[in-house]
């Protein structure tokens, strides 16, 4: 029997960073000419491969399903995406390296450890209030500075009350369980706190030079 081919991944279902065994492959491409109606040339899109990968994890049996994407155009890979199980990754420039690392750290646990996972998600929270200059000699001072300051919306406010609560009972061991929704949810809040605060400016600031300079050309 061939030896299957492997990648280094982080398994989601078990938490374990290990080679994983690439079970199957799916590529596809996009991009290209852009035609009109009458099939004539009037764009361009850079050409992209899109490979799907079905790996399996030797340590708990799990499958992930990875997607990476090659701009052919210079050849380097735009885009690397774990489909399933569902996370949201946050290797993007825009953050600062060492929120990405902790956030990073609480996503391991989200399917293992659940309190830890929640306290780990209020350190990432308490990380971004500084990072953002926020005023304030706890986590709850510190956030209403930031919602105060208009550095965070009102919207948010409630969102960084639920991962602070969850972070405090996690941490204090009181007797309570905690539910994968909870964590769920929780992982979501501050994955929308991180989209706000640093990759959709950047998205938005990026894109938009991106339209200026199609629109002069």
């Amino acid at each position: 029997m061939d030896k299957k081919e492997q990648q280094l991944l982080t398994c989601y279902h078990c938490g374990n960073t290990g080679l994983m065994n690439i079970e199957g492959v799916y590529k596809t491409k996009c991009g290209g000419e852009v035609r009109d109606a009458d099939g004539n040339i009037v764009d361009y899109d850079p050409v992209e491969t899109i490979e799907w990968r079905l790996l399996s994890c030797p340590v708990c049996g799990d499958v992930t399903l990875y997607k990476e994407g090659m701009n052919e155009e210079c050849g380097c890979i735009d885009l690397t995406e774990h489909c399933y199980p569902q996370i949201k990754e946050y290797g993007d420039a825009a953050v600062p390296e060492y929120i990405q690392r902790a956030f990073e750290a609480a996503l391991k646990v989200k399917n293992i450890d659940a309190p830890l996972c929640l306290i780990a998600l209020r350190r990432v929270l308490e990380a971004i209030c500084k990072e953002k200059g926020a005023d304030g000699n706890d986590l709850s001072k510190m956030i209403k500075d930031l919602v105060d300051k208009k550095i965070l919306p009102e919207m948010l406010d409630d969102a960084c009350w639920v991962i602070r609560q969850l972070g405090n009972c996690a941490a204090h061991a009181d007797d309570i369980d905690f539910y994968k929704y909870e964590v769920e949810r929780t992982t979501e809040f501050v994955g929308a706190i991180i989209d706000y605060l640093y990759i959709l400016p950047s998205k938005i600031s990026t894109f938009k030079l991106s339209v200026e300079k199609k629109i002069k050309n």
